[in-house]
């Protein structure tokens, strides 16, 4: 279910979204999922429903004013130890002069935020560093609750 809300907001166009395009975004992103099988139904309904509520938050309205620079953005970082940390940036965007990373969470109810606390070190230091913005946020944003915390 996750996978699928993330395929959608992918793509999703915030600023021209129209909720009667949702259907279709949802079925498309369901068919991308090879490991479905007999609950691609099932998931779809699911998807189609917390995103509908989501995008009708006040953060999707958010995201409609901002500029989206990046989604699904891959980064690696070489820590001091000399560890690699790699992953994907659900979403980055700006607005009113401010570089945000978000991050979507599919979870039923806010864990607690430090459980999500160094991986939103690791996504500011790659914004950062990448040069798309100094002092960059980050926020935890439950598409099922259509509200956000956050963390930097």
């Amino acid at each position: 279910m996750g996978t699928a809300c993330h395929h959608v907001l992918a793509r999703w166009d915030f600023a021209k979204g129209d909720l009667a395009q949702l259907h279709d975004a949802v079925a498309k992103a369901v068919e991308e999922i090879d490991d479905l099988g007999k609950e691609r139904a099932k998931v779809a309904r699911e998807v189609e429903e917390v995103l509908s509520g989501f995008l009708g938050s006040a953060y999707a309205k958010r995201l409609a004013k901002s500029e989206i620079l990046g989604r699904e953005v891959p980064f690696v970082l070489r820590e001091e130890d000399g560890r690699i940390v790699s992953g994907s940036i659900d979403c980055v965007y700006r607005l009113d002069g401010e570089v945000v990373v978000a991050d979507w969470k599919t979870d039923r109810t806010k864990k607690p935020v430090a459980r999500y606390a160094n991986q939103g070190r690791y996504y500011v230091r790659a914004i950062e560093q990448a040069g798309w913005g100094k002092d960059v946020r980050f926020e935890l944003v439950y598409l099922r609750l259509g509200s956000m915390e956050r963390l930097a």
